[in-house]
């Protein structure tokens, strides 16, 4: 089941588009708390900004536990850039190209997500990537504080690692 809602413009005001969902029959095979079965519920919703511009503002919010702030190119039809979180914090829309993923949670499966980010094309188009989690967890070894912050500027990467590994 979906339910939408059109907010018409008054004003300087744009047009939006709500489309709430919770999933139902719907599996998705992605890691730890994101996962969820054909059976169970969780609450999606997606908000997009109607304009005439050649970028569309959508907002997405996965059971507050994944949130985006994307802008779509419209004539090329890709992402032109975005802010994605996974865990606790806000997102915001950027004008920079690409996308910034942030992972901020308290207990973070490094392996899971590794085995996502190894993923054919799973990193394409990422700028920045932000880590953050108290309890880094190695298969089940919980290794601590973990703070990693990188940039990719033409074909390297750059940044900082805080960690009780990384001394």
């Amino acid at each position: 089941d979906y339910k939408l809602k059109l907010a018409l413009p008054y004003g300087d005001a744009v047009s939006e588009l709500l489309v709430e969902t919770l999933l139902s029959g719907v599996g998705l095979d992605l890691p730890e708390f994101l996962a969820k079965t054909r059976e169970q519920t969780v609450p999606l919703s997606l908000k997009f900004s109607l304009n005439d511009q050649l970028l569309l503002p959508v907002l997405l919010n996965y059971d507050n536990k994944l949130k985006a702030a994307i802008q779509l190119d419209t004539k090329q039809k890709t992402i032109y850039s975005g802010h994605v979180l996974v865990g606790t914090g806000e997102v915001a829309q950027t004008e920079d190209t690409g996308l910034k993923l942030e992972i901020n949670r308290d207990r973070l499966a490094l392996q899971d997500w590794l085995g996502l980010a190894l993923a054919h094309g799973a990193g394409d188009g990422i700028r920045e990537l932000k880590l953050h989690s108290d309890h880094a967890l190695w298969k089940k070894t919980d290794i601590g504080l973990l703070d990693l912050s990188l940039k990719h500027n033409d074909s390297n990467w750059t940044g900082v690692i805080a960690s009780p590994l990384a001394k």
